[in-house]
């Protein structure tokens, strides 16, 4: 009986694996590019970066899952690049799914693309929670699953949601600088009270953001001294 315990629970922890055929971008840089479903409903060419701290896509996909047609969650903010910053929004992506990985819930930058061969860049935010292999013989990057690890609400530990729960907050927190800034602004030219509807709509999406992660976190039963900022 003990064996057939211990044969149960060696099934119960069997973990899987995908394999997932890649296109090499011959320039330069050497990309790996692999297909990425969003949402269940679009699929795109996406670059793997490790250099990448999270999703960043495209306009053209935005555009494709709807994302510029949203007035929930469309927070304009500045990301860097090469060449500088760039003009770029802050969302969130329900789902995204690699082969059979998939995430929830994946803070996401829309910028300008990078590149006519692909339409964003994958980052550490989702390969963290894989073992990663990239066989150039069979072209295929095979994603394995790691052991289920304690205190990993909707599959992420405690820095992740302490980093989310301070940026989102920030965000936020720095709408609201302004805002206030502005109000204490004598003028009542077009131009302030331009700048005012500006800071209220995107003070309002941050707000909208930030109350989507907590909802997302209570749901998760994510501990409240992760949830500081």
């Amino acid at each position: 009986n003990g064996d057939n315990s211990d044969e149960k629970r060696g099934a119960e922890r069997k973990l899987n694996r995908y394999e997932v055929p890649y296109k090499a971008y011959g320039g330069i840089s050497r990309r790996i590019i692999i297909p990425v479903r969003f949402n269940g409903s679009v699929t795109a060419p996406m670059a793997l970066d490790t250099g990448a701290p999270g999703m960043h896509i495209s306009y053209k996909l935005a555009g494709k899952l709807g994302i510029l047609d949203n007035d929930e969650g469309m927070l304009w903010i500045k990301a860097k690049g090469i060449g500088g910053t760039v003009p770029a929004i802050y969302t969130i992506i329900d789902t995204i799914q690699v082969g059979g990985a998939k995430d929830h819930f994946v803070p996401t930058v829309v910028s300008p693309s990078i590149s006519s061969h692909f339409e964003g860049l994958i980052g550490m935010d989702f390969m963290v929670n894989f073992s990663i292999t990239i066989d150039t013989r069979k072209r295929v990057v095979v994603f394995e699953e790691l052991p289920p690890r304690p205190n990993m609400p909707a599959g992420h530990d405690e820095t992740w949601w302490r980093i989310n729960f301070h940026r989102f907050a920030s965000m936020r927190s720095d709408w609201k600088k302004y805002r206030e800034m502005l109000e204490k602004e004598r003028s009542d030219s077009e131009r302030i009270k331009a700048f005012r509807e500006i800071a209220d709509r995107q003070y309002r999406e941050a707000d909208k953001l930030f109350n989507r992660l907590n909802g997302y976190a209570s749901e998760h039963a994510v501990p409240m001294d992760w949830r500081e900022y």
